[in-house]
């Protein structure tokens, strides 16, 4: 479904609906690895921004606040809820699961950030053209949740490889690249 995120022209994602008889054995298989399903960016956010949030999913939005020249406030965004996905439990128990990614023996533990708990999900998905599935051709990324225990950022990072490369993996490709924003991101909010 859409978020409502202020921004013209969000597309739906594609998730068929299994009363219509559209998913066959081998479209079940395939969705447990990403085909025949797919979402935006700022719906694969909002999903765990729900896990980081104890299952309560807020309204993505833009602008914070707007202050004039003067240091005047103009503008406060009001958070809004916009629904409960999951229970509380459930959140906390993905979020347990999810740390053993950026972890030593996880498929992105070069996403992991000394002193901060990540939980996260890798990403490899084989791109498709013309109707088909391309060899060698992937995006990748890595979402993650930072710090784990007490969540302060979901970063989603997506890379869009045109070209075959070694590194097509999302942990040690999108892995890197989050770690990098999220340190810099929880510098800047000082986050401890």
């Amino acid at each position: 479904q859409l978020t409502g995120v202020e921004l013209p022209g969000e597309q739906y994602g594609i998730l068929p609906n299994p009363r219509k008889r559209m998913w066959d054995k081998a479209s079940q298989s395939r969705a447990a690895i990403g085909q025949f399903v797919a979402v935006t960016g700022i719906q694969l956010v909002s999903a765990y921004q729900a896990i980081a949030n104890d299952g309560l999913r807020m309204k993505p939005y833009l602008v914070d606040r707007i202050v004039d020249a003067d240091g005047v406030e103009t503008f406060r965004h009001i958070p809004e809820p916009a629904g409960r996905p999951i229970s509380a439990k459930t959140a906390r128990t993905m979020r347990e699961v999810m740390l053993g990614v950026a972890s030593p023996q996880g498929t992105a533990r070069r996403a992991a950030i000394r002193g901060y708990s990540v939980a996260g999900k890798t990403g490899t998905a084989q791109k498709a053209l013309n109707g088909r599935y391309q060899d060698g051709l992937y995006r990748a990324s890595f979402c993650g949740i930072v710090p784990a225990v007490n969540p302060q950022l979901v970063v989603l990072v997506t890379l869009d490889f045109d070209a075959r490369t070694r590194f097509h993996q999302g942990g040690n490709s999108a892995g890197p690249v989050f770690k990098r924003i999220a340190m810099a991101s929880l510098r800047y909010l000082m986050v401890p």
